[in-house]
Order: C-alpha cells, then sequence, then structure tokens
C-alpha cells in the first residue's frame, strides 16, 4: 500500500510539474494597449543575460523581457532609454514576461545631456 501512495504523490508531481509551463505559455496574451517605460540590460561580459522594462504606470509594473531576436535588439539598441513597446504579456514564475513585437523610441521623453560651462 506504501508503494502505491509513493507510486500516485509521484505521478501526481509529475503531471503538475509538465503542466506548468504549458500553463504559462497559454497565459500570454496581446497586450491592452502599447506599453512605454524604461529600459534596464543586465550583462556578463557582453552577452545580455536579462533585460527589463519598467512602465511608466501608477504601479511602475516591471516586466521580464523575453530574450528572442526582438527582445535582445530591444536590449542592444534602448538600454536606459524610454520606449513604447507592443507586444504580448504573459506570466512566468510569478513575474510579468513581455515578448516584444515592436518598440518604438519615445523621443518626447528624449533625456538630452547638454553643458554649459562659463
Amino acid at each position: 500500500m506504501r508503494k502505491f501512495i509513493a507510486l500516485l504523490v509521484a505521478a501526481i508531481f509529475t503531471v503538475s510539474m509538465i503542466q506548468t509551463p504549458v500553463a504559462n505559455a497559454r497565459t500570454h496574451k496581446p497586450a491592452d494597449k502599447p506599453i512605454t517605460g524604461t529600459v534596464k540590460v543586465t550583462k556578463t561580459g557582453d552577452t545580455i543575460t536579462s533585460v527589463q522594462l519598467t512602465a511608466n504606470d501608477e504601479k511602475s509594473t516591471v516586466y521580464k523581457v523575453k530574450l528572442d531576436a526582438k527582445g535582445l535588439d530591444l536590449g542592444k539598441n534602448y538600454d536606459g532609454k524610454t520606449v513604447t513597446v507592443k507586444g504580448k504579456v504573459g506570466a512566468l514564475d510569478g513575474n510579468k514576461e513581455l515578448t516584444v513585437q515592436s518598440v518604438q523610441g519615445d523621443s518626447s521623453k528624449s533625456k538630452s545631456k547638454s553643458k554649459t560651462t562659463n
């Protein structure tokens, strides 16, 4: 009887582990509207290890950007800049994940630094 219970628990655990990634993949849906925010890149050497977009909303929502071709492009070209992103939002490990479909630099929020010397 103990072997049966142990086998049953192992089977339930295995099925739940298989279902979790599938369930996360199904939660990605188009964002209701484009997301405007600031890009932050983390690197190890020259390799991008993560890209985050902190939205300019009431909650300063942080999105973990999926590191596919468009996500890496966002990281390479817009680190520290304000952009508007269209994409799909989903949940991954309790965080919001953003799959980038298109990016537009936000020129109205550009940070031009000018120095004045006397």
